[in-house]
């Protein structure tokens, strides 16, 4: 599929996507197609190599729009405060790996689209276990998105915000596969 720069554009557009649908920015719709592009990009990726290297700069278009405010670069100034949000949005990327790499392993064994189905799984207990740590971010999970749309998640009462998640990541699989169906037809 494609050149490396569609494969670049398709990470950088993903990290985009997500990351401007998160709060103060009030258009979390971009969260429902957010991942779109990043399938599309999986799609023909086999290596391991090649999976950490784009999902890293996804995740880390995505830190630096969501984290930027971290290191006081705007307003702060401080060099110390400066030092530690820079690392922060070098570090932090590399926590998104690890459901990726979960679904590699699971993309190998069962092959891309039945392992697709497993992708919401994996990233909604990622997102859990990795609010329970000491360095978890909980303001980064997915469902957040959705904060300015509060009629749509009211059934949140019953699911919390990782009910939330699990529905955006299905609608996105469900975008992707539509899309996918639509691009064999041409």
């Amino acid at each position: 599929m494609g050149s490396k720069q569609f494969k670049l554009s398709l990470a950088i557009v993903s990290g985009l996507l997500l990351g401007f649908s998160f709060p103060p920015v009030p258009i979390g719709v971009f969260a429902l197609f957010a991942f779109v592009p990043f399938f599309i990009l999986f799609e023909s990726i086999e290596s391991h190599k090649e999976a950490f290297r784009y999902s890293y700069l996804t995740f880390f278009v995505f830190n630096i729009v969501t984290l930027y405010w971290t290191g006081g670069f705007v307003h702060g100034k401080d060099v110390y405060m400066m030092i530690a949000g820079a690392s922060l949005l070098l570090v932090h990327p590399f926590f998104f790996y690890v459901p990726i790499a979960g679904w590699m392993f699971f993309r190998r064994q069962l092959g891309f689209k039945p392992s697709i189905f497993i992708f919401p799984f994996l990233w909604v207990g990622f997102e859990y276990l990795h609010s329970l740590s000491e360095i978890g971010f909980p303001w980064l999970t997915i469902g957040n998105t959705q904060t300015y749309d509060l009629a749509i998640i009211q059934f949140t009462t019953f699911t919390g915000v990782y009910g939330l998640s699990f529905w955006i990541l299905s609608f996105n699989i469900a975008v992707f596969i539509l899309y996918s169906k639509l691009a064999l037809r041409e």
